[in-house]
């Protein structure tokens, strides 16, 4: 028997469609878990329809459109992937409802709570885009910064310390094939960032949860003095303590310091306790099961020692896989 036909295989001048084209489904989607990149560009100054925000528009989609072509689009082993442009979504035209701040706080969230790489359309110079390198970098995101005809990254950029690359392209061409080019280089880093991200929010879930206790004891009186002890502002404490993933990007010396002002001690964990080797058996055979990578296991174990370390009303039991799934589950914040 020879190979069946393709009922979407369009032959002849009169192709057969297997459904009408106005009831054509959507494309399905990435799944919600999928790597995410962000592409950032500057926006402020631009207003719809100027040339500038068409040729940002353009860019960021001949952008998109090298991401998808690398990533689920590939004829060779195709991989899921999510993205997200600033620009299509959150431009002061768009949405003059939003304050400064919530701004500031979507795209702390995007970068730092969600991405897994960053692309910059380096067209101008941009605060909010430098600010969002920063942040990049800090939670060891892979970083392309793309620089079209008759502009240069400046040498801070450049010499910004982190897996950054600086190209230089001629042509939506050749933005095309510099964007596949880093996508696949980059693609073990993208996908694996998820699982580190994982780890620091399992790390710090306990100190997050600690001090935002503390912080939530306090008047405003001693949240000023606290703030001034660390000499910051006590807005910057409360951002810190949004979200764990913030808490755990926050200066080292800031941490401990404020450790120290909410709770009277520079140690930042409560306690441990040594795991039973029955428990890191139940561990090591969660891991098997559901794939964790060794920076999450090893974050398990120690988040699993701080928990037993904990009053035994509060504390999980971590004598089974199922157990130890559970306390996966929980620290997903």
């Amino acid at each position: 028997m020879g190979p069946r036909p393709d009922r979407h295989a369009v032959t002849g001048s009169n192709p057969q469609l297997p459904f009408d084209g106005a009831d054509a489904p959507p494309p399905p989607g990435p799944p919600p878990d999928a790597p995410y990149v962000y592409v950032a560009t500057k926006i402020t100054g631009t207003t719809p329809g100027s040339p500038e925000r068409q040729v940002i528009e353009l860019a960021v989609a001949t952008i998109r459109d090298a991401i998808l072509e690398a990533t689920t689009q590939a004829a060779d082993d195709p991989w899921h992937i999510r993205v997200h442009a600033p620009v299509e979504w959150t431009t002061p035209d768009q949405t003059p409802h939003l304050a400064p701040a919530d701004i500031f706080a979507k795209n702390a969230e995007h970068v730092v709570g969600e991405a897994d790489a960053l692309i910059v359309y380096g067209w101008a110079p941009s605060a909010g885009v430098g600010q969002e390198i920063t942040w990049a970098v800090q939670v060891g995101l892979p970083v392309l910064y793309v620089e079209p005809p008759g502009h240069t990254a400046s040498r801070q950029i450049a010499g910004t310390p982190g897996d950054l690359t600086c190209v230089h392209y001629a042509g939506p061409d050749g933005l095309k094939d510099d964007v596949r080019r880093w996508i696949r280089q980059r693609r073990h880093r993208i996908e694996a960032n998820a699982g580190r991200r994982h780890g620091r929010r399992i790390s710090y879930a306990i100190l997050h949860q600690r001090l935002s206790q503390a912080w939530g004891l306090l008047d405003p009186t001693d949240r000023q003095q606290a703030a001034a002890h660390l000499g910051v502002t006590p807005d910057l404490i409360k951002w810190w303590l949004t979200d764990v993933d913030y808490l755990a990007n926050a200066p080292t010396a800031h941490i401990v310091s404020l450790t120290v002002a909410l709770t009277g001690t520079p140690d930042p964990v409560v306690g441990r306790h040594e795991l039973a080797l029955s428990q890191l058996e139940a561990l090591l055979t969660a891991r098997d099961e559901h794939g964790w990578d060794e920076a999450t296991t090893e974050a398990l174990r120690r988040r699993g020692e701080q928990e037993l370390a904990t009053p035994a009303v509060r504390r999980f039991k971590l004598d089974t896989p199922e157990d130890w799934t559970r306390l996966y589950e929980a620290t997903r914040l």
